[in-house]
């Protein structure tokens, strides 16, 4: 399973199959610079198995940069040029007082989740709603809309398909 002094892990040997997607049993342990799992034994009667597909990410490790076309910054999380993925996530940090002007994302659903301070969210054909930690909004593809901070505002910004 794990070789110890390498830290590696022979993924074929834990992973089971449910239809194409790799998942690790419970009570199994893998490290690698992409996932690192462990469900303990005693967890069986809460999960049964573990999506590991997924990349394994310290946030705090991710520098903050400047958004390709907004005057934001960002940390890129996820991404189909990075990752090969096919969405993207990044964190997002909207100062109090600014705005994301009304725009479009023609190609990919847009799914906002605030994690820090409050903001509004303005989407065309639905109205305007309060952003706060704790909702979650999704912006249809093709559909114009725009945010703005009452407070700084962190939160996590979802494309599918990706943007970048």
């Amino acid at each position: 399973m794990v070789n110890m002094r390498s830290g590696e892990c022979d993924l074929s040997s834990i992973l089971t199959t449910r239809g194409t997607t790799p998942y690790l049993s419970v009570g199994d342990h893998c490290e690698s610079e992409h996932v690192t799992r462990f469900i303990p034994p005693t967890s069986r009667g809460v999960f049964s198995r573990v999506l590991i597909n997924l990349s394994w990410i310290n946030i705090e490790k991710v520098n903050w940069e400047q958004h390709p076309f907004l005057d934001i910054k960002i940390k890129k999380l996820i991404s189909k040029k990075k990752d090969g993925a096919d969405l993207t996530i990044f964190l997002a940090k909207l100062p109090k007082g600014q705005e994301i002007q009304a725009h479009v994302h023609k190609n990919s659903d847009d799914i906002l989740f605030p994690l820090e301070g409050k903001g509004k969210i303005y989407i065309e054909g639905s109205g305007e709603f309060e952003l706060f930690p704790g909702v979650l909004v999704r912006v249809p593809r093709n559909t114009k809309h725009r945010v703005s901070a009452e407070e700084d505002l962190l939160y996590f910004d979802v494309f599918a398909p990706p943007m970048f």
